[in-house]
């Protein structure tokens, strides 16, 4: 059926189905809600659009971003992985449009996320890396980073970049939390 109807409207309105189809489970999942057996449906029906979509055109990186964002919310790691490793060798990174550049560096993001779970530090630090060259003031890249930094045992420079982060954003949860690690760390570097 989905094949059917991605044939029927071509590639960029198959994009505008799914991101119909995606929105409301793509919102209670971001509030942390539990999605309804008929949201779950929402994203497999959106999934194969996607799948159709990439037929379709091989070349664009939107549908692998989509199916990515749709993987991490089934829970499906590997798969959100591949998504993201397909987007990265397709989304450009010399153009001057800011939506392209901002979905490359947070494909970046996603894939050093994922790479720090999987303890591959050196993974995650180069691909936080990339994602702060094509943004650098990002607060929540920056967080990502002294995580990353934080890991590699490198705490001063973990705590330089956490206090960016958090002079660019205060409030944001994720790096007072790590801020309080550090500290922590650092007191503890310092009694001994």
């Amino acid at each position: 059926k989905a094949e059917e109807l991605a044939d029927n409207l071509g590639f960029d309105s198959t994009l505008e189905k799914v991101q119909d189809l995606v929105e409301k489970p793509l919102i209670a999942y971001e509030e942390g809600k539990e999605l309804t057996e008929g949201q779950l449906e929402m994203l497999e029906d959106g999934r194969a659009l996607l799948e159709k979509a990439r037929e379709f055109k091989p070349e664009s990186y939107v549908p692998d971003v989509l199916l990515a964002k749709i993987s991490e919310i089934l829970g499906q790691k590997e798969e959100m992985i591949g998504y993201y490793e397909s987007a990265l060798e397709k989304v450009p990174i010399d153009v001057p449009d800011t939506d392209t550049l901002f979905t490359a560096a947070d494909v970046r993001y996603n894939l050093a996320k994922a790479a720090y779970e999987k303890e591959e530090f050196g993974k995650s630090f180069e691909m936080i890396g990339e994602a702060l060259r094509l943004y650098p003031d990002n607060p929540i890249y920056m967080t990502e980073h002294a995580r990353v930094l934080l890991k590699q045992g490198k705490i001063k420079e973990a705590h330089d970049e956490i206090d960016k982060a958090i002079a660019l954003m205060p409030g944001y949860d994720e790096a007072e939390e790590l801020h309080q690690e550090i500290l922590k760390l650092d007191e503890s570097a310092e009694d001994h």
